[in-house]
């Protein structure tokens, strides 16, 4: 789901698969996963937050909200202006 507020955008997805133990993705060094720390880094790159629920056999929820602020139109400019 993609939902656009006032001031930000979230983006959540989720199902009601296995789930997994996120403790044991941090533990297991031998196979690097950039997945879910790519994630948080991006989310934290742009100000947002990143939110991982899971459970093991109860599924697993992913929620990214990232601010934004809208720009007027007088604040927009368009670079092949050149009037």
């Amino acid at each position: 789901m993609l939902s656009y507020g006032t001031d930000s955008v979230t983006l959540q997805v989720e199902d009601d698969g296995r789930g997994f133990d996120p403790d044991m993705i941090a533990m297991e060094v031998s196979r690097p996963a950039w997945g879910i720390a790519g994630m948080q880094e991006r989310a934290n790159l742009l100000n947002g937050t990143f939110d991982l629920n899971t459970k093991l056999n109860e599924g697993t929820c992913v929620r990214v909200t990232i601010p934004y602020q809208l720009q007027s139109e007088e604040d927009d400019v368009n670079p092949t202006d050149v009037s």
